[in-house]
């Protein structure tokens, strides 16, 4: 959660107190903005244009780690039934 935190004010350029009482939704924002920067990255690269670009997942292991942490946390606080539902 630290790295998040670090993601969260210096590449993201959020205020600490922004959904400070929702960590669920904090956490899916800063997914959202990695896979956002992961999308532009791609998109320059089919243009052969070399940007410099916020720092997105290093690989699809990343970002699986990301949704089963959330998976876990929901789990081990008895949300269970929105752990194991559909999106």
């Amino acid at each position: 959660m630290d790295d998040d935190e670090d993601y969260w004010l210096d590449t993201m350029s959020q205020s600490q107190r922004r959904y400070v009482h929702e960590p669920y939704r904090r956490k899916l924002v800063i997914m959202e903005h990695r896979l956002t920067a992961d999308l532009a990255r791609l998109r320059a690269r089919l243009h052969g244009e070399d940007v410099d670009l916020p720092e997105g997942y290093p690989d699809a292991r990343a970002f699986l780690a990301d949704l089963q942490l959330i998976r876990d946390s929901l789990i081990s606080q008895g949300d269970s039934n929105a752990a194991e539902g559909g999106l």
